[in-house]
């Protein structure tokens, strides 16, 4: 697979992550791999609307390597959203559906 971007220090250059399932009723997992070891910021967005919506993740700071979150979304209502992984510079988008 391509870099995500082509900076070397970029945490998340190396793929896009994965959310799984993609269409979620409460949980998912979020799969991704860093090229370096680093913090991380994790926001959910409405796709329509732009509200931002506050998702606790378990850790935020992670290994270079394979990693995976597991997200609880259950208090999101019924919607389309992206899925943020912030490195403080760069960020990957991953959209997904939320249904009721």
């Amino acid at each position: 697979p391509q870099p995500a971007f082509s900076h070397p220090e970029n945490l998340l250059a190396v793929s896009k992550p994965i959310l799984q399932p993609n269409i979620i009723r409460n949980f998912s997992r979020l799969s991704f791999y860093l090229s370096v070891e680093g913090r991380l910021q994790l926001q959910i967005v409405e796709t329509n609307t732009g509200r931002k919506h506050a998702i606790q993740a378990p850790r935020n700071y992670f290994p270079s390597g394979p990693n995976e979150l597991e997200l609880d979304l259950s208090d999101l209502p019924a919607g389309h959203y992206q899925c943020l992984l912030f490195d403080g510079t760069h960020h990957q988008v991953t959209p997904f559906v939320k249904l009721e």
